[in-house]
């Protein structure tokens, strides 16, 4: 839920924001690109885990 409202946002963010960000990505170092791609794939293990949780009417 949270990705796909923050998916949602980052559609309003204006383009010279977006170029900014950008730039940042593009000029950080290779240990930092890697600390970034690291924090997002654990952000997706970690709301892949959560699993679905099953019909409440099918516990009766």
């Amino acid at each position: 839920m949270v990705l796909m409202v923050l998916g949602y946002i980052l559609h309003f963010i204006p383009a010279s924001t977006e170029r900014k960000a950008e730039v940042w990505v593009t000029n950080i170092p290779l240990t930092g690109k890697a600390a970034v791609v690291s924090a997002i794939i654990l952000l997706i293990i970690q709301t892949k885990s959560a699993g679905v949780q099953p019909f409440i009417y099918f516990q009766f």
